[in-house]
């Protein structure tokens, strides 16, 4: 797998024969080493034809019931990693489970490894 020894991230790894990403590690930064680094071309370039951002696979964060802020522990830790500013509390004291701003999230993965009770997960769209 080029794409997987491409990654300065180690997120690429091997999964029933093709490889798949895994945030548990880290996250994307969308260097496109993966794409240099296929000789099948099977991974397409982050802009299309019209110079446009295009993002590199279909996936939305999932929130589960493990998460902190939901049970009154205030934690802010994804939205503390999340550049793209896609967290938002209800609550100015950070407590109840954050929303997602599904148009700002960039699917980057930043905010699965760090969350400490592993209620963030990146799933298919």
């Amino acid at each position: 797998m080029y794409c997987a020894a491409a990654c300065p991230e180690g997120i690429i790894v091997s999964g029933s024969g093709f490889p798949r990403i895994d945030f548990s590690t880290g996250e994307c930064t969308f260097c496109q080493a993966c794409v240099e680094a296929c000789p099948a071309a099977a991974l397409g370039p982050a802009v299309d034809d019209r110079g446009a951002a295009r993002r590199p696979w279909a996936l939305e964060v999932r929130i589960s019931d493990l998460c902190l802020a939901a049970k009154g522990v205030v934690c802010r830790i994804c939205q503390a990693k999340c550049e793209a500013g896609a967290f938002a509390f209800p609550h100015p004291s950070g407590l109840g489970r954050p929303r997602v701003r599904s148009a700002a999230c960039t699917e980057c993965g930043a905010c699965v490894a760090p969350c400490p009770a592993g209620a963030i997960s990146l799933v298919a769209a």
